[in-house]
Order: C-alpha cells, then structure tokens, then sequence
C-alpha cells in the first residue's frame, strides 16, 4: 500500500485494470509487433484507460519493459537453487 500511499501525498494518479483488459492490450501491441511483459501491458492497458476517461492532458508515457517468452518457455535457462553462499561460489566457478 505504499504505492498508493505515495499517489496520495503527490496527488498523482494510477489505474486499476482487469486482466482482460491487460489481454486486449497484448493483443493490440502484439499486432504493432511488439511482444512485452505481462507488466507492459498492463502499463498499456491503464495509459488506454486513462485516456478513454479523459485523464490525459497534453503527452503521455508509457513504458514497455521486459520480454515476454513463448509459452513453450523455449530459450528460458533454468537456474539451481543455491542454499549457501559456498554453493553459489561453487557454482558460478563451473558455470560462468
């Protein structure tokens, strides 16, 4: 709650959208090529609210960050679960 408490004290402002508006957002920025995170579209979702609502004056920013991998999770390396810091050590000398 520290986000939204920070919203307050700035008097800014945030949105709140569905997961099916966050699928109809991927949808749309995938047909302009675009293939981002779960959270990119989410940040895309909510600029589209805003603006339907006429929150928006003037220019706006939205940023689209991470990859989105294939749902085959093909290309993603899975890491170990290293317990100690030894193990860490022990691992990173075999592996970088």
């Amino acid at each position: 709650m520290a986000a939204v408490e920070a919203v307050r004290q700035t008097r800014g402002s945030g949105w709140f959208v569905r997961a099916e508006e966050i699928d109809q957002a991927t949808k749309q920025l995938e047909k302009a090529g675009i293939l981002t995170s779960w959270e990119g579209c989410a940040s895309f979702a909510a600029l589209q609210k805003a603006g339907q609502q006429g929150a928006i004056k003037g220019n706006a920013v939205c940023i689209l960050t991470g990859k989105r991998y294939p749902s085959d999770n093909a290309g993603v390396v899975r890491l170990p679960l290293i317990n100690s810091f030894d193990e860490a050590g022990s691992w990173a000398g075999s592996n970088l």
